[in-house]
């Protein structure tokens, strides 16, 4: 296989997540149907696709740290602005990582029970108050917590960067084919279904700015992974053609999720999915049989496995190259501290099942709402404004002279459809489109 093509099912397997199965066909559901995965689309190629090879471009063929790299790529006035940048987003990662940790051990615990036949076939309604029993006893999921940051160390520790890039490629036809396994499945192929989620209805404003946000969360675009991944690159690799593989495999699993869903979910079940705890408590009544509630499960914890591994490498390269110690030791290390780090998150989860936890929201909203899309605004910037093409591309004959055909196409989307598309999702996620929604509202 070509090198540009395993990065890239590489990194369809790091940014897609549990959440890029579930949540598409949700959102769909929610806020339009098919003019909401219409504006879904479109977000992915004007805004993902330039954002997305534009990172590959900046690391590509680079050594050292993601900081550093981040402020040698800078002209220099900008330079600490682009450390302050870098130093937050691993800051974020790693606290993301720990939420995710734990809700990663919440679906191992889960595969484990569904394959054990104690699930199968329970109403949601027992499945919750079990779940919340799980949460208020944290020991419970404590053996399942150090199994995952287990898995991950011993993949770090044991695989190079590109080795890891290969093997989270290797993953991705499994997750598709269980994909594919559990829409014929399901109760059948039914048209009314489809209907009932990607049916056109009404759409506003504020449905199309979910479907943009969605496509940026979708490609991971603030996450630090393509940037980690271009450094796997040699300087020659073809990004162009990468990143839109990336783009249209993202858009061919999201469209695959919303075949799937309706066919597994009932219609009401499927409103209700609202989150990952709402999916791990619906599924056990739509899939009756243990052996496919099990294959469902652990089609989650293949994505989700696959995502940490792609995080904890971002931060695992910048702490080898920054500190000197083995990858072996750092991995470890790296793990020792983010586990530490969950185990306060269980613990917040544990005093507050019945109240709003504090400290697990905190995190998400840090990493997830601010970081990373004020992130991907920087790179915007940088990329379409402080650094020269003929710099990005390596080539000083394109000094004075125009751009490849596919190169302008890239600048154009980057300079506009993109940057105005990562500002809107800033505004979304930073919650400045309720404030301006409710002053304007009529009382």
């Amino acid at each position: 296989m070509a090198p540009g093509r395993w990065l890239a099912l590489g990194l369809v397997m790091a940014v897609t997540g549990m959440a890029g199965i579930w949540r598409l066909p949700y959102l769909a559901g929610q806020h339009g149907g098919m003019y909401f995965l219409a504006v879904y689309g479109l977000a992915l190629i004007a805004m993902g696709w330039p954002l997305l090879a534009g990172q590959l471009l900046l690391t590509r063929g680079q050594g050292g740290d993601l900081v550093r790299l981040l402020a040698h790529r800078t002209p220099e006035p900008w330079a600490p602005v682009a450390r302050l940048v870098g130093g937050c987003l691993l800051v974020a990662i790693a606290a993301l990582l720990a939420v995710y940790a734990v809700v990663t051990s919440w679906v191992l615990a889960y595969t484990a029970r569904a394959l054990g036949g104690d699930i199968a076939g329970q109403t949601s309604v027992a499945l919750g108050n079990d779940f919340a029993q799980f949460l208020r006893e944290p020991e419970r999921g404590l053996g399942w917590l150090l199994l995952f940051w287990i898995v991950i160390a011993l993949v770090a520790a044991l695989f190079n960067a590109r080795q890891v890039w290969r093997a989270l490629a290797g993953l991705f036809g499994l997750a598709f084919c269980l994909v594919v396994a559990l829409a014929l499945h399901g109760h059948g192929f039914d048209s009314a279904r489809f209907g009932d989620l990607l049916a056109p209805g009404p759409m506003r404003v504020g449905d199309g700015l979910v479907a943009i946000t969605q496509a940026f969360y979708a490609l991971g675009l603030g996450s630090g992974v393509a940037l980690a991944l271009g450094q796997t690159m040699t300087a020659n690799t073809p990004v162009f053609r990468s990143a839109g593989l990336a783009v249209l495999l993202v858009a061919a699993i999201g469209l695959a999720s919303c075949l799937a869903w309706p066919m597994i979910f009932e219609p009401g079940a499927l409103a209700q999915l609202a989150s990952i705890t709402a999916v791990l408590q619906h599924a056990p009544a739509a899939l009756a049989d243990r052996l496919d509630l099990g294959l469902f499960y652990a089609l989650l914890t293949i994505l989700a496995l696959s995502s940490a591994i792609a995080l904890f490498e971002v931060l695992l390269q910048t702490l080898v190259l920054a500190s000197g110690l083995s990858r072996a030791r750092s991995a470890l290390s790296l793990a020792g501290l983010l586990l530490i780090l969950g185990l306060c998150v269980q613990h917040d989860l544990a005093v507050a099942v019945d109240g709003q936890p504090r400290f697990f929201d905190l995190l998400t909203m840090l990493a997830a709402d601010i970081v990373f899309p004020l992130t991907a605004l920087w790179l915007v910037f940088l990329l379409g404004v402080l650094i020269p093409p003929a710099t990005l591309f390596g080539e000083p004959a394109l000094a004075g002279r125009r751009l490849p055909g596919a190169s302008q196409i890239w600048q154009a989307l980057l300079r506009h459809p993109a940057r105005l598309g990562v500002i809107m999702v800033g505004c979304q996620t930073l919650g400045l489109v309720a404030l301006v929604r409710r002053f304007w509202s009529v009382s």
